[in-house]
């Protein structure tokens, strides 16, 4: 079997410690004779670090009793250098199958890293674009609900100004061909306590009676049932004395 770069490929893969049979070896450098190659060996390298004897137990052969098989395994190192001291065109051939077998995995070496790290790259380049479509849909729906905003409050914008649209519910009367007779846009209590930022409606009461507001300033609004609410006009002056702390404000909602 000739020496191959399949062959010095398949020895350093090997997990064998001694991969290399001497009986082999010789041959692939182009040693004259086996023994000159045994002194070479056995002049210039350690038993049982570079090379290891095996002795094998040979059966009886014509009736003579069994002797013993000597076998001589290399390591991959002693090997290379075996074949560098041999001097001959093979020995070099064997060395320069090696050295492009260590070159090829060197390179290897640096490749799978960098393919690696290249992957992981794409990988989290995906995440995040999955991340920012989920992100896009979500803000989509929070800004159709409580607007822009809200939006940019939430993704850790302080400086966000938050509108929100008032809404203007006016009730209209009509007669019974559905002609309408009057109009009424009213604020009722628990619109007025949402605004003042009072916890009950029996307290934004208590608080419009403590700063002047009768009852005869509330107006009766026709609707399944009827219902009492300020005009609209008084707004303006409920802001004026809830600004100024009027009343029993304080009081009412921990201040």
């Amino acid at each position: 079997m000739e020496f191959s770069h399949e062959l010095a490929l398949s020895l350093l893969e090997s997990s064998d410690l001694y991969p290399i049979n001497f009986d082999e070896a010789w041959k692939w450098i182009d040693y004259s004779t086996k023994q000159k190659a045994r002194n070479k060996l056995t002049n210039n390298f350690e038993p049982e670090i570079d090379y290891t004897v095996l002795l094998n137990q040979m059966g009886k052969q014509n009736g003579r009793g069994g002797h013993n098989r000597e076998q001589i395994r290399l390591t991959i190192d002693c090997f290379k250098s075996l074949a560098m001291m041999a001097g001959t065109s093979k020995g070099k051939e064997v060395r320069q199958y090696f050295l492009k077998c260590e070159r090829i995995a060197k390179q290897a070496v640096e490749i799978i890293p960098a393919q690696t790290q290249e992957l992981e790259r794409l990988k989290l380049e995906l995440e995040l674009a999955k991340t920012q479509e989920r992100l896009l849909t979500t803000t989509s729906a929070l800004a159709t609900m409580h607007g822009s905003g809200m939006v940019a409050l939430i993704l850790g914008k302080p400086e966000a100004v938050i509108t929100k649209t008032e809404r203007v519910e006016t009730v209209v009367a009509v007669d019974g061909k559905g002609k309408a007779i009057s109009s009424f846009d009213g604020v009722g209590i628990s619109y007025l306590a949402r605004r003042y930022n009072f916890k009950t409606t029996s307290s934004c009461r208590y608080w419009l009676e403590s700063i002047g507001v009768s009852d005869a300033q509330w107006l009766s609004e026709p609707s399944l049932v009827i219902s009492r609410k300020l005009p609209r006009s008084i707004l303006t002056w409920l802001d004026r004395q809830y600004a100024a702390r009027t009343g029993v404000r304080q009081r009412l909602i921990g201040e």
